[in-house]
């Protein structure tokens, strides 16, 4: 349903992206839709039955596309009082400050824990946008979209997006559609995890990004492990019908 999203006109961001910082909207709390890489496949932060986190299952509300356009989020100033102001009783995802502790694990945020670096919030009622373990009164900075390395910033405006009202079923019209050929490679594509779970030894991280070129020697559709165990940073060699791409985990 993600795919298809993107062939209807979606984003991860929903109407939002960066092409110079491809990651940098796929993280927002304030959109509540398959598209966001938040919602993707099922994460440690989805809702059980009893509304915990935790259950790494879909749940009741995915896949599914956003039906409401939530209030914008600017990381410049953002209002721990009101929150995300959701319309479910669940838990959300955003992340924190590096080099900070995580109020929830007590585990500093660094770049070889990324789990660390992410805290729930309640997608109704006040977030600790800032990490300090309190409410804060009035308005406080903090870059919430910046999980797994994206490329947010802070000053970051986070718009919410409706999907199903935005829909464009006529994609002919779309800039990268062209009669019996395909678009470009843009500079990153997705790719489902569990096609390349056999290559990755059952590695359950969430983003994979592939990158035109880098490729020398490959034949066929292979995927060449840089090194083992794969980590985040690590390039693979990966040709698809003999268009060759680095890919590389992030």
């Amino acid at each position: 349903m993600h795919e298809l999203g993107h062939t209807l006109g979606l984003r991860h961001g929903g109407d939002q992206e960066d092409p110079s910082q491809p990651g940098r909207f796929n993280y927002k709390p304030n959109y509540f839709s398959v598209m966001n890489y938040s919602w993707c496949f099922p994460a440690n932060w989805m809702p059980s039955a009893d509304h915990r986190p935790g259950a790494q299952t879909w749940g009741q509300y995915f896949p599914d596309f956003s039906d409401r356009q939530l209030p914008t989020l600017r990381t410049s100033g953002l209002s721990e009082r009101d929150g995300i102001q959701g319309q479910h009783n669940i838990w959300i995802p955003y992340g924190i400050t590096p080099g900070s502790i995580n109020c929830d694990s007590r585990v500093a945020c660094t770049a070889s824990q990324q789990e660390s670096c992410v805290r729930l919030a309640r997608f109704v009622g006040p977030v600790d946008w800032d990490n300090n373990c309190a409410q804060s009164p009035g308005m406080v900075p903090a870059v919430v979209n910046a999980i797994n390395g994206t490329g947010a910033q802070l000053g970051d405006t986070l718009l919410g997006h409706n999907d199903w009202a935005n829909l464009d079923y006529d994609f002919k019209d779309s800039a990268n559609f062209a009669d019996n050929a395909p678009a470009p490679l843009p500079p990153y594509s997705d790719i489902n995890h569990d096609a390349l779970a056999p290559f990755l030894g059952g590695e359950t991280l969430a983003t994979y990004r592939v990158f035109g070129g880098g490729c020398p020697g490959s034949q066929g559709n292979t995927i060449t492990q840089a090194q083992s165990p794969p980590r985040l940073g690590d390039h693979f060699c990966w040709t698809f019908l003999h268009s060759p791409m680095t890919l590389r985990l992030s």
